[in-house]
């Protein structure tokens, strides 16, 4: 059973409830639910908990169920029902009949009750004081009883019954059961009108405050003079609307009706009277009152013009006094706004009268002078028993603190006047005169924003700022300084400071090469920069609204202080009283306020009205166009019928429809744009039309908004055909319509601007059905063809007769998408793989290895181009991802469906050994230490989230690393002291340091990408990284510090993985998931030098000269000779090439002095006992080749039939067959030597490699080297016969031995 909030009204309950049922105590409806429920927009696509509502509720809570509505709604009145004003239940049951056709009936008969109940009265002409947000609250229940509306007065009725009304909007047969607890957040939700600049009838201006009392406005702010004229009628000064009205003016009893008529709505009227600049209309019936003498001339042009009342001369506040007491005869409302803006002093600084005022009073400049002149006013005022509202100039430190500020600088100067105790109202933001975005409307705060980032750099990163301007067509350049912090991994924040203006962070901040890109929302409007840095210049422009400025800057050290920003305690945060949308009439007229206003209002209104935590801007577009329509039906607003009007008078009724497509592309130029325009192009005044093309453009197109986020989601998801389509057939029906047009119009009738718009939309959707398939498939454009593509698009985006095709900044999107011609070559062809094609790998024989050819679960082997084979199938239920080949010349591959390491012959394609770790998600990449440890990434696709493994050698599994983003590649340094790994739906690449054991520290982020996946990965053998970037169709390529260095076009959009084939020709090989291919593009040239460099120029050359090596080792055999050394450090550049020169130096020692041990002082060649050293195990290659024997040769004196297999794998030679060529070729013997110095970890913990650039010391190289036997006290004289040749070698080489000699 449901209990009613008003049980006192339902017969079966004894007593009333006045608390909140336990019904709407959190359970929600479901999407499905409601569906069922009814369809209507309250179900369509919404969420639960939204409504098409607005201003949204600041509470909702729904209960299971819905309620049926009858043909008619029965009203039962309770409480202080009284004060109601007299026509609101009357308008209520119109509009009811209009929207749905029900009817509103009296009590007793039946229908669906409607409950309303009062709790106390409140007079309808009410003080500033009484706009308490209390006193307008209401809750409107859904129940099975009915529907129930309770308030504290008539105000929250007033407000309730409007939210009523959106929730009947589409006639619903039943609504869901819920409770709306709702209250605004400010107490001072107003709209400012201009009725000077434009004049508007007393019908207009009443259709305006309907619309208000629908959007729950409830100040009219009315600006009745300025420099354009005296709109109110004055009996002690006739002259005012006689001489400067041009004989439109509002009579008292019209300005009464008005105030009346709003008073039943809820809404008070403030007037507005222009004291001391924006006078020019005083100037013209009265000059006596003037700084500067007359005569005056009617003033029709716009902007701020000069002549301001003389503060010197008593007559004027006589004057002031006269009109203020007129003003607040007809205005209950206690606050009357001065303007006091913009006041030029150059008249006041040019009469020497004036200057002896000032001079006499101690009055240092024109600034006391305006705070003289506003005391003044202010004690008039008090006298009248009023209080004085300003603009932001009137804010002065001898202000009177109940003198109230409102802001049109923005929320530095609110804060500021709220600091000092003032009453203040925001408007920046608010100008809907401007053509601007919802959206930015909506982000507006009421507060100044503290800075989120840190503005100083840190070590590790760069600042660089820029001075800059921005000139415009009217007024002064735009100016400041924009700086950019860029730290590792592609980090970057920024922030700007405009003059004047403090500091503001930089959002959606891309670098990228030299273009710098960012978007900030400004007192103009949202600016997104498109900036070029060329060396100290910057260059580009700024796009402020929908239309570009062009900025030119150089750079500088740093920028300069930043203004201090208000920072607002509790205290300061309650003088702000809410905000006020800014009707300036410089471009509106009767025939189009519905359209600059409505629905754009009502966004404001929710910004003033909802909780500021409301920010959903997906939400606020979801509902505007339902609230627009409801607008134009139920409160009778015009913004659609004038739209269509205006189209009309220049198209003719038989090109509406097409017109109407065709503006869908358009948007009025945005910020002041407009009025810039006209200033260079026309008088800049009221004598220019109204009647223009542009004149009946809605601010916003709501089309091309819905292009851009599809165009943002199909490139983020290429393989919706079904978006693509819908792209298409949107450019398609746009294109055909401008044509239409073309051939329809004549282009000298008044629909000539029509017609020039249409050419610019043909040309921008021909270019939007040129570049889409282009991006579908991936096809690259040349450097000419993309040139004219974004010349003719940047062309579209320019101001043309006040319009911006605004379509093309969406088709911009898709050319700055299109793919770079690929820097490759196919090298196998198309469909040769499966959509799983992974791997790759190049084998030790310069084959390619690749996983799924021709079928899933294989790995095939490319031997040359376009020439592989399948060469082994997986187990059934095993699909490999990633190979990779460990030093042993085994293959590894991480088969991510059986959850395994699989380890295999690389001769025969035999399984050697599974490993399988049941707590892994799947294997994913994997990457092979020298010593042969595995690390493993592990992706949870489901939760995008994953895992880091590491696999020892001995087959035991180390989780590192949980909770991680989308792990998918992985790689590791060429030195091995450094672990990357990359998150693919994160698109983050982290890296780690790498110790001598595998574990991992310092994790840190190397990279952050913008946007599309990210997969498997590579090094090259400078350190730079490879990434394939999925979805990008591009190879990412990254130095060892973290800097884009390019990025390799491909033909394919879905690289999975990379191999670098690091022989003779370097080159990369690309597997590419879609075309099934592989892909092939030059190394070499990428790389800062040769991968094979020069002999003199390996690390070892640079550290050891010949002459040196003649010293360590006179009486060396010559078989050993130091081409041979060189020819083998040129195999394996990690010798003696990590790390500073203090450490290559000793490592370099330390391995010379094993050598040295192992073979006399590189005397002997082979082992003088000359066993067999034949294990029956099998290796690789086999158990042991007929007749060979595996003795001690070289310099290491490599033994066992399993290393010689292992090197000659590594090497690229048979060495198992081969044994002897270790002690015929003077390369191979020293490159079998590098390569056990660098991979086996003998009976050490680590490689002796690492034992060095780790600093573990000398004495772990003898641990690995033969530790079984001297270590630990074994054979104490050979440890100290190694470590005296380490010192003697440090010494020749000029480097300490460093510590740890012994084991």
């Amino acid at each position: 059973m449901i209990i009613s909030y008003f049980a006192e009204w339902i017969p079966a309950f004894n007593s009333p409830i006045f608390n909140e049922p336990a019904m709407f105590k959190n359970n929600k409806y479901s999407i499905a639910l409601m569906a069922l429920l009814y369809l209507s927009p309250l179900s369509l696509g919404a969420e639960p908990d939204e409504l098409p509502l607005m201003p949204y509720p600041a509470s909702v809570e729904y209960s299971d169920g819905a309620h049926s509505l009858a043909p008619r709604l029965t009203l039962r009145l309770m409480g202080a029902t009284g004060s109601l004003p007299e026509g609101t239940l009357t308008r209520f049951a119109q509009r009811l009949k209009q929207q749905t056709g029900r009817s509103l009936n009296n009590s007793g008969e039946p229908g669906t009750a409607l409950m309303i109940h009062i709790d106390q009265p409140t007079h309808r002409l009410r003080s500033s004081e009484q706009l308490d947000p209390n006193l307008e609250g209401y809750q409107l229940h859904i129940m099975d009883s009915g529907i129930h509306l309770h308030a504290t007065t008539h105000l929250g009725v007033q407000h309730g019954l409007e939210t009523l009304l959106q929730l009947l909007a589409d006639n619903p047969d039943r609504l869901p059961a819920m409770c709306i607890d709702d209250q605004p957040r400010f107490g001072w939700r107003g709209l400012m009108l201009d009725s000077v600049r434009h004049f508007f009838s007393v019908e207009t201006i009443k259709r305006q405050l309907d619309g208000m009392a629908a959007a729950k406005l409830n100040i009219f702010h009315w600006h009745l003079t300025d420099d354009q004229g005296w709109r109110l009628e004055s009996r002690a000064y006739p002259k005012l609307h006689q001489a400067a009205s041009n004989g439109q003016y509002y009579t008292r009893e019209q300005v009464q009706e008005i105030v009346a008529y709003a008073a039943e709505r809820g809404i008070q009227v403030m007037p507005e009277i222009d004291m001391p600049g924006h006078s020019s209309a005083i100037a013209v019936a009265y000059p006596e009152l003037m700084s500067a003498p007359g005569p005056y001339q009617p003033e029709d042009r716009w902007g701020v013009h000069k002549p301001l009342l003389n503060p010197a001369n008593e007559a004027v506040y006589d004057f002031a006094e006269t009109i203020l007491r007129e003003v607040a005869e007809l205005f209950p409302f206690d606050y009357i706004h001065v303007g006091g803006d913009e006041v030029d002093p150059e008249h006041w600084l040019n009469n020497p009268d004036i200057r002896a005022f000032m001079d006499n009073r101690g009055l240092e400049d024109a600034e006391a002078l305006h705070a003289h002149f506003n005391q003044r006013l202010t004690d008039i005022l008090t006298r009248l028993d009023r209080k004085m509202m300003g603009w932001d100039e009137v804010l002065h430190p001898d202000l009177p603190q109940h003198t109230a500020v409102q802001s049109w600088r923005g929320v530095d100067s609110l804060g500021q006047a709220a600091q000092a105790g003032h009453p203040a109202i925001l408007s920046t933001g608010f100008y809907l005169d401007q053509p601007q975005t919802a959206g930015y409307h909506y982000r507006v705060i009421f507060e100044p924003e503290a800075l989120t980032i840190a503005t100083q750099p840190t070590e590790s990163e760069i600042r660089q700022s820029w001075a800059f301007e921005m000139p415009r067509k009217r007024g002064s350049a735009i100016t400041g300084y924009v700086t950019v912090i860029q730290g590792p991994g592609n980090q970057r924040r920024g922030y700007i400071d405009f003059t004047g203006k403090s500091r503001k962070t930089l959002h959606n901040l891309i670098l990228a090469g030299d273009q710098l890109r960012f978007g900030v929302d400004t007192w103009m409007g949202p600016v997104h920069a498109r900036l070029e840095r060329r060396g100290d210049a910057l260059g580009g422009e700024m796009v402020v609204g929908n239309a570009a400025y062009p900025v030119s800057g150089r750079r500088v050290e740093q920028p300069p202080e930043p203004l201090t920003k208000p920072v607002l305690s509790d205290s300061d945060k309650t003088h702000i009283l809410g905000g006020e949308i800014a009707l300036w009439s410089e471009l509106i007229d009767e025939q189009s306020i519905d359209l600059r206003l409505w629905p754009r209002a009502f966004v404001v209104a929710e910004r003033l009205w909802s909780p500021a935590q409301r920010r959903d801007e997906t939400s606020l577009y979801r509902r505007l166009p339902l609230i627009s329509d409801w607008a134009a039906r139920s409160v009778a607003l015009k913004h659609k019928a004038q739209a269509r009007q205006a189209l009309e008078r220049l198209v003719g009724s038989d090109s509406m429809a097409d017109a109407e497509i065709l503006i869908e592309a358009l948007e009025p130029a945005q910020y002041y744009h407009r009025h810039h325009e006209k200033s260079q192009q026309e008088s800049y005044s009221r004598r220019d039309p109204l009647n223009r093309f542009v004149d009946g453009l809605p601010a916003e197109s709501l089309a091309v908004r819905s292009l851009k986020q599809d165009i943002g989601r199909l490139l983020a998801n290429p393989d919706d055909n079904a978006l693509a389509n819908s792209i298409e057939s949107r450019l398609t029906r746009w294109q055909q319509s401008a044509q239409a047009l073309i051939t329809k119009l004549d282009t000298t009738a008044a629909g000539e601007e029509v017609y020039r718009q249409a050419e610019r939309v043909v040309t921008v959707t021909e270019w939007g059905l040129t570049l889409l398939p282009l991006w579908r498939e991936h096809t690259a454009v040349s450097s000419s063809v993309r040139a004219s593509a974004r010349d003719s698009l940047r062309r579209a985006q320019g101001i043309e007769h006040e319009i911006v095709v605004a379509a093309a900044y969406a088709i911009e999107m898709l050319l700055d998408a299109i793919p770079e011609p690929p820097a490759t070559v196919d090298w196998m062809p198309d469909d040769s793989f499966t959509i799983g094609i992974e791997g790759p790998v190049v084998g030790p024989e310069g084959s390619l290895y690749v996983v799924n050819l021709e079928r899933q679960g294989s790995i095939g082997k490319v031997t040359k181009q376009n020439q592989g084979e399948r060469w082994v199938d997986l187990p059934e239920g095993s699909i490999a991802n990633s190979l990779r080949f460990d030093t042993a010349g085994q293959l590894w591959a991480a088969d991510y469906t059986g959850h395994n390491l699989i380890r295999l012959n690389p001769r025969t394609g035999d399984i050697i050994a599974t490993y399988h770790e049941p707590r892994m998600h799947q294997p994913n990449d994997i990457a092979l230490t020298r010593w042969g440890a595995i690390f493993a990434t592990d992706p949870d696709w489901a939760n995008n989230s994953g895992q880091l493994w590491r696999m020892d050698p001995g087959g035991e599994f180390t989780l590192l690393e949980a909770g991680m983003g989308t792990t998918n590649g992985i790689e590791l340094s060429p030195d091995e002291r450094r672990l990357y790994v990359n998150e693919s739906v994160q698109r983050r690449v982290w890296v780690y340091r790498v110790s001598a054991t595998g574990e991992l520290s310092d994790k840190r982020l190397f990279y952050q990408f913008d946007d599309y996946g990210l997969d498997g990965m590579a090094t090259d053998p400078e350190g730079n990284l490879y990434i394939a970037r999925y979805g990008a169709g591009t190879v990412a390529v990254l130095s060892p510090h973290g800097e884009l260095i390019e990025e390799v076009s491909l033909t394919g959009r879905y690289p999975t993985n990379i191999a670098l084939d690091l022989r003779q020709q370097p080159r990369a090989f690309v597997t590419l998931q879609q075309r099934g291919a592989i892909e092939m593009f030059e190394l070499a040239p990428r790389l800062h030098q040769k991968h094979r460099p020069a002999a003199n120029q390996t690390p070892v050359a640079k550290l050891l000269s010949r002459e040196q090596f003649n010293r360590l080792f006179p009486e060396r055999n010559p078989f050993y000779d130091y081409d041979g050394l060189l020819a083998a450090s040129r195999q394996f550049p990690a010798f003696a090439g990590v790390g500073d020169r203090e450490t290559r130096l000793r490592e370099l020692a330390a391995a010379l002095a094993n050598f040295a041990h192992e073979t006399g002082d590189l005397v002997y060649i082979e082992e003088i006992r000359k066993d067999d050293y034949c294990s029956n195990t099998e290796t690789l290659c086999g158990v042991c080749a007929p007749g060979k024997r595996y003795f001690g040769r070289g310099p290491i004196q490599l033994s066992w039939n399993g290393n010689y297999c292992a090197a000659g794998l590594a090497m690229g030679i048979d060495l198992w067959a081969e044994p002897e060529r270790v002690a015929q070729e003077s390369a191979i013997a020293w490159q079998s030597a590098l390569w056990y110095w660098l991979t086996r970890l003998g009976p050490g913990t680590m490689t002796a490699h690492r034992a060095m650039v780790d600093g573990h010391g000398f004495g772990e190289t003898i641990r690995t080297i033969n530790g079984r036997l001297e270590c630990d006290g074994g054979r104490p004289e050979q440890v100290q016969s190694r470590i005296e040749r380490y010192r003697t070698y440090t010494r020749i080489l000029g480097v300490t031995p460093g510590n740890k000699l012994d084991c």
